[in-house]
Order: C-alpha cells, then structure tokens, then sequence
C-alpha cells in the first residue's frame, strides 16, 4: 500500500463521505505500507499510534493502531493493521513471533487498564501476517483461537474466524468445477510451494467483546475471502478478506 494507492481508491469509491488515512509513514529505515479508509459521516479517528519493536539489530514494523469512534456510541475500538515479515525474509519466523509478542502486550495492557473490563474492550487486528491461524505467532503468542467458548471465558484469548478458511472454499461434489477462482483454497497462491499451492495469511481477529460481551457481535457468516473473477493467480498473490460486525 502506498498513498498513490490509497488516494486512488479513495476517489474510486466517488463518495464525499469516505476519507483516508495514510500509515505508509517512514520511521528511520523503517518504511510502513498500511493505510484505512473509512466514512466519517459514522467514523471518527480519534487517535492513531505506529507500533515499532526490535529484534537484535532488526526494527519490527509491528502495526499502526487506530482508535475509531462509531458516531452514537461512547466506546472506541481498537484497531491494529499489520504486515509482517515475508517468509523469504532471513529468520522471519523469529520476527514474526517477537513481532506477535510485542502486539499481544499492547492489547493486554489496553484491556487490563479497561474501565469496561478486559472482556468489554473492542479490539480488532488485521493485516497480512504472513502466518497461518495455526502458527506460532498466531496460535501460541497471540492466542488467537479456533474455539470460541475459549476465547468467550478467557479474556486473554482471541478469536480468529479465518480457521475455517483454511483449505477449499468448496465441497467438492460430482459436479463441481474442477478448476477457476471459485476454488480457491487460501488467500494467497504460492505456486512454489510443495505440500499445498494455497496458504491463508490475510486475517481479521477479534477480541470477546464481538462474540457476545457487547453490544456489537461479529457476523461470522459474512466473514470470507473475496474471490475476484478473472484475477490472474501469480506468485504472492494476495486476495481481500471481509468481515462484518453488526449491532
């Protein structure tokens, strides 16, 4: 993302209503590629935040947070876009796990000095993270889970949707299409890969306060990887995610 792109979409979306803001900000040699775009006649940016950590001689472009107000409702939520370290970065596993470490402080101290409580604290991370729901980063240091009475009962847990978008996005049956975009079987397409063409690194990931401690619930049926018709597949190929939360 570079503020090119985000002025080129925010003039496609032709509404005076939707504005941007730019996060491809440069800390040092650290150059960040995240921005947001959203509507202000119903969303107000109240603070935004860059979170860098390091790693040996390494900087770790963490997240930009963004604090959003929803017009009509007192309480923020907070949101974290990230995109870490490539695998054909050197280490990046390593990266990624201090990168997750770091992140999963920030959230534990905003929910503990909540004066909602920690389990009412609106939290929302989402990026390209370059990992699976199942990898260490994600499963182990962020707690990011599958189980969503876990993450209901235990405000130290997250829960992440994109578990059930790992592998086809179709049952295969007699009569379905054996090739196209339909099949999509991840939110990116690594022809090179060995074991599977397909990995699911591109999620969105909620706190408990979405799955039942609030008045705004996640919409887990609308919360998907938005296969785009006549896209060519190429290497690193990255398609969007979508989710919804509903009051």
């Amino acid at each position: 993302m570079t503020k090119t792109d985000l002025d080129y979409l925010q003039k496609e979306i032709q509404s005076r209503n939707y504005t941007s803001f730019d996060g491809t900000l440069k800390s040092g040699r650290i150059q960040f590629d995240t921005g947001a775009i959203f509507n202000e006649a119903k969303i107000r940016l109240r603070t935004n935040e860059t979170l860098i950590d390091t790693y040996a001689t390494r900087q770790l472009k963490v997240a930009n947070q963004f604090e959003m107000q929803i017009f009509n409702d007192s309480i923020p939520i907070h949101i974290f876009v990230s995109h870490w370290p490539s695998p054909l970065t050197p280490e990046s596993e390593e990266l990624r796990i201090k990168s997750a470490g770091f992140l999963k402080g920030v959230i534990h101290n905003l929910t503990s000095s909540g004066k909602l409580g920690d389990r009412n604290t609106r939290v929302v991370l989402m990026g390209d993270f370059n990992e699976e729901p199942f990898q260490k980063s994600l499963e182990k240091s962020l707690l990011a889970t599958r189980d969503r009475q876990l993450a209901f009962r235990r405000h130290s847990y997250l829960y992440n949707p994109f578990w059930r978008h790992i592998g086809e996005i179709l049952p295969y049956h007699l009569r379905c299409s054996k090739s196209g975009r339909s099949n999509v079987a991840g939110t990116c397409y690594v022809p090179s890969l060995l074991s599977t063409n397909w990995k699911t690194v591109d999620q969105i990931i909620f706190s408990s306060a979405f799955i039942g401690h609030s008045d705004w619930h996640l919409n887990e049926r609308l919360t998907r990887i938005v296969s785009i018709a006549g896209l060519k597949i190429r290497m690193l190929d990255h398609l969007p995610v979508i989710a919804t939360i509903e009051r």
